[in-house]
């Protein structure tokens, strides 16, 4: 099962659009003022949730008319709505996770949404951030990328671990053997796929990995 959560943060209204057309999803979860820009795509999510704080209660009201299974927490809690969302389609057994809104202006909540990938890898979950300009995924152990289904020209590779050791990747311009990056090296910034398909291996730590777009 593939879960779409929209979260709170900045939003490209019509990038979102197009990434949802068609038989995109099977569960959309609207996150507090994710049910805002539901509002705006015209669409309606199969569960919302959260403390609605962010959200006005003109458009609660829209989507509880039209039946939406809601879930309501307290101001005042441990989890931020998104993470609550996350793992709630963790216990909906998605096999796959998708979040838009999970990045902009407060860099806190980027950084919160980002370690929140974590919990997909921990769950075997194929886990992402995705906004007009980033695919963010996390890497353990080997993965390979598709060059036709690439998101972005630049593809950077950073610790999430204190260390990574023994990287190897292959089929990019700067290729990497048994390598080691440590947090605070730039090492593994702006490469790009070269040959069809690229191969990310390592042997020990998580790499966070973000296709980008300028």
């Amino acid at each position: 099962m593939r879960a779409v959560i929209i979260s709170g943060g900045r939003a490209d209204i019509e990038f979102i659009r197009r990434e949802l057309t068609g038989e995109f999803y099977d569960m959309l979860i609207a996150a507090d003022s994710g049910l805002e820009t539901c509002y705006a795509l015209g669409i309606i999510p199969d569960v919302m949730l959260g403390d609605y704080d962010s959200v006005s209660g003109q458009i609660k009201e829209y989507y509880q008319s039209y039946g939406v299974q809601a879930f309501t927490y307290p101001e005042k809690k441990d989890e931020t709505d998104t993470e609550l969302a996350v793992k709630f389609a963790i216990n909906q057994h998605a096999g796959q996770i998708i979040l838009y809104r999970a990045t902009g202006s407060r860099m806190d909540h980027t950084l919160a949404n980002l370690f929140l990938l974590q919990l997909g890898l921990e769950h075997g979950i194929d886990m992402q951030i995705r906004d007009k300009y980033n695919r963010i995924r996390l890497v353990k152990g080997k993965f390979v990328l598709q060059k036709p289904a690439q998101f972005g020209d630049y593809i950077s590779l950073l610790p999430l671990s204190q260390t990574v050791e023994d990287i190897c990747l292959t089929g990019f311009r700067y290729p990497l053997e048994h390598a080691c990056m440590v947090q605070g090296s730039s090492l593994g910034i702006s490469n790009v796929l070269e040959e069809e398909q690229g191969v990310i291996s390592a042997g020990s730590g998580i790499l966070i990995l973000i296709e980008s777009k300028d």
